[in-house]
Parts: structure tokens; sequence; C-alpha cells
């Protein structure tokens, strides 16, 4: 029984430390079919804890997107799995409200444990991820699953964007997938994030740059213009943008905003 027992141990280590972050092989038409995977996540997931085959914070799953080449997204189970795997990475990269970039969350903060609360999706570079993994700092047991099972089989990659989202989260998936997918057009194509920064830095009025400021400026640091104009752009666009952050904003701006990206022959992709 004793030996049983250990067996029982060693085999559960394993699951909550490997084979549950899984990279799926083929890329995947996202648009349309988003509910369609999470609903077999889900109730696969579902079944693997019930019969104790998997820890509690469930399963990730990873996925190259049709639409986006390169662009991979990263479903979990849990909200504070997925940011447990992402939070760090994701303030290393964007820096927050009163943070810089480059600076590591200690796993011990309070802003960490409130990170795995409140966060709702990320968006992250390859170049970001490979420069958080390349740092001598120790690594959480999800970042280490994710690096070993996901991240090192994507590393020699030149470029590419992972985009986190999950099943049980206060924001919609939908809202959260049409959201990152608009970042990862920004990290990838080098004329739509020119003419976006361009967007925010000079078509956007005073009035309404200011409003953008009050609003992001609870969660960013609004001199990182690379990070407002991003995430503005997401905001404007991303479906239900009348329910988020910058809902003053969509009625003046969104279509400006298309306007703009439209004449410079530039389109969008609102997935979800």
């Amino acid at each position: 029984m004793k030996s049983q027992s250990l067996l029982f141990t060693l085999i559960f280590q394993c699951f909550s430390c490997f084979g549950y972050t899984v990279l799926k092989p083929d890329p995947y038409p996202a648009s349309g079919n988003i509910a369609r995977w999470r609903d077999e996540l889900k109730m696969g997931s579902e079944e693997r804890i019930r019969e104790d085959q998997e820890p509690e914070t469930g399963s990730t799953e990873c996925i190259e997107m049709a639409e986006i080449p390169n662009a991979f997204l990263c479903l979990s189970y849990l909200q504070e799995t997925m940011n447990r795997i992402f939070y760090r990475a994701s303030l290393f990269a964007e820096g927050g409200k009163d943070r810089n970039r480059g600076a590591i969350l200690p796993l011990s903060s309070n802003d960490y444990a409130k990170g795995l609360v409140l966060a709702k999706g990320h968006d992250l570079t390859f170049a970001d991820l490979r420069a958080f993994f390349s740092l001598n700092e120790p690594l959480n047991v999800h970042e280490m699953e994710f690096r070993d099972q996901i991240w090192n089989k994507l590393a020699e990659r030149s470029e590419g964007v992972i985009l986190g989202f999950s099943i049980q989260n206060v924001a919609s998936y939908e809202d959260a997938v049409s959201h990152e997918a608009l970042h990862a057009q920004f990290f990838l194509n080098d004329r739509l994030r020119e003419a976006v920064t361009d967007f925010y830095t000079k078509a956007l009025s005073v009035a309404h740059r200011t409003v953008a400021e009050r609003e992001l400026g609870r969660f960013y640091n609004t001199n990182d213009i690379p990070v407002m104009a991003n995430e503005v752009f997401a905001y404007l666009l991303q479906r239900n943008a009348n329910r988020w952050h910058l809902r003053e904003l969509v009625q003046p701006c969104a279509r400006q905003l298309l306007d703009y990206l439209e004449t410079r022959e530039l389109n969008v992709q609102i997935i979800y």
C-alpha cells in the first residue's frame, strides 16, 4: 500500500509539472471555433481532474492561429493558472503603472498575488519571452512547465506572439481573444504598428488622448508610447469595446482609427 501511495504521489507530481501543458501541432482556424476548443478543453480537463489524472489547476493548450501566422493562442482552464504562467513575463515586457519594463516581480510580492486574480489576458512577443527566460531568476512551476513544454519548441522561430486567455475568467473568452489577437497583429505587422502609433500620437485629439491616459493609466505607464498605442488600438476595436475601459472613446474614435488604417491599405481581423 505504501508503495502504491508513493507511486500515485510521483504520478501526480509529474502531472502537475508536465503533460497537460500541450503545444498542438497544426494551425487552427480560430474565428468561430474558439467555443468548440474551449468546450473540449473544459470537458477533458474536468474529467481528468475528477479521475485524479490532472491537478486542480487544469490544462493549458497552445495552438497557432491559421488567420495570423506566428500568433499562438494559449488557453488555460483557470484564470489563475494562466496568470501563474504569464503575469510576471507580461509585467517584465510591458511594465505597469508604477513599474518600468525589464523589472522582475518577486513571487512573494503582494502585486503578484493581486495579478493572479485580476489579469484577464496576455500578449507576449517571442523576443520578450526569450529575454524573460534567459534571466537568472527563480521561476514558479507553471512558468517552468510552459518553458519546457511550449517555449522550448518555439524558441528557434525568429518572431511570434503568445496570447494567453482562460476558460474560467471574469472576462468573456470572446472579448479576451479579440483583444489579444489585435495585439498580435500590432506586434507582427510593422506597417500596422507604425500606423497605429502615428494615429495615437498625431491623429487622436488631445481631449481623447487625455481620456485614454486617464483610463489606461490605472494599469499602464502612460509615458510608454508603444504600450499605450497598442492598448488604445485593441480597446477601441475589440469585441464589445463599448463595455471596456475605453468605452467613452469607441463612438468618436473607433471609426476614425479604422478609416486611418484603411487609407493606408491596412486591414485588421477581429477574431473570437
